[in-house]
């Protein structure tokens, strides 16, 4: 099963020079200076601007985790073995239990 690729990011290019990234319209964070001079650079050779709003807000590791728990859950099997109880006389009981408490 493979990671989804990233999507739903989009960025706005601010007049001081800083960069507003955003997922599905919320701002999620913002690049001053050195990074968003190096953000635009990278888009501008050509780099997944998906890839790259993802890695830089942190949502790939996000995503990476969620596929990793989806798939974990997918091979344990769908319910767990039938509890056995020790029959009535052996061990525990309300009967011979001084400490017994309903709850």
């Amino acid at each position: 099963m493979g990671v989804p690729s990233p999507s739903g990011f989009d960025y706005d290019e601010r007049e001081n020079g800083d960069v507003v990234v955003r997922r599905h319209g919320q701002p999620v964070t913002v690049l001053h200076g050195d990074q968003a001079s190096g953000f635009l650079d990278d888009l501008a050779l050509g780099a997944d601007a998906q890839e790259l709003m993802a890695a830089i807000t942190g949502y790939d590791r996000r995503e990476d985790d969620e596929a990793r728990r989806k798939e974990e859950r997918s091979k344990t099997p769908g319910r767990p073995a039938k509890r056995v109880f020790p029959k009535k006389g052996m061990g525990f009981s309300k009967e011979n239990s001084r400490t017994w408490r309903p709850r």
